[in-house]
């Protein structure tokens, strides 16, 4: 069978690009992707789209932060990840078709509530920071680190996707949930999922 047969492509009404592989069988994966990364972080915001990223786990209205990963587990997925790249954000998951659906509207619940305190914004930066300050603890990470500052001049390219302590530190609550609002809408996102479904579904 050619590909062509099974993948379609479709765009709703808010933007968003749907693209669909039906393939029979029991697994199902799916992919929720924001076309914004951490390259697109300005010199003073350094580590925002991460760290927003980040905060997505602690959104979602329906449970809190500790939950997350306790839920997630509990579906039995194969994998599941938030993760942020120098061109994007992907959220994905593979499993069972119902468990990853599950987990992708709870991705795009979080994402149209942002339903977290400052308190867990505070709590979550602050363990971003120290993550980072560990990762540069490293002397060879320092010195792969000077090399890219040298290469890109400081800008979001230079540095890691994860941002570094001075420009985490400055961050608030509200950076955040502006990241959101600004980049996490239709016509910035995909949504793509293979698996035993029909793309109207």
């Amino acid at each position: 069978m050619d590909f062509r047969d099974t993948v379609k492509q479709s765009t709703l009404p808010n933007g968003l690009t749907v693209v669909s592989d039906t393939i029979p069988g029991g697994i199902m994966k799916g992919q929720l992707v924001c076309y914004t990364g951490s390259r697109h972080d300005t010199r003073e915001q350094l580590g925002l789209a991460h760290l927003a990223e980040h905060m997505i786990s602690h959104a979602n209205p329906n449970y809190s932060a500790d939950d997350f990963g306790l839920i997630n587990n509990a579906r039995n997925l194969l994998e599941y990840n938030l993760m942020t790249s120098e061109n994007e954000t992907n959220y994905y998951a593979s499993g069972r078709p119902q468990a990853v659906l599950d987990y992708l509207s709870d991705m795009i619940d979080g994402m149209i509530h942002l339903d977290y305190t400052p308190e867990l914004f505070e709590l979550e930066r602050g363990r971003i920071i120290n993550e980072m300050k560990s990762y540069l603890s490293n002397p060879d990470r320092r010195k792969f680190q000077s090399k890219m500052v040298s290469l890109f001049n400081e800008s979001a390219m230079s540095i890691w996707t994860g941002g570094i302590p001075e420009t985490l530190e400055n961050l608030s609550c509200e950076d955040a949930k502006k990241h959101h609002h600004e980049m996490h809408v239709g016509n910035n996102m995909g949504l793509f999922v293979s698996g035993p479904m029909e793309h109207h579904e």
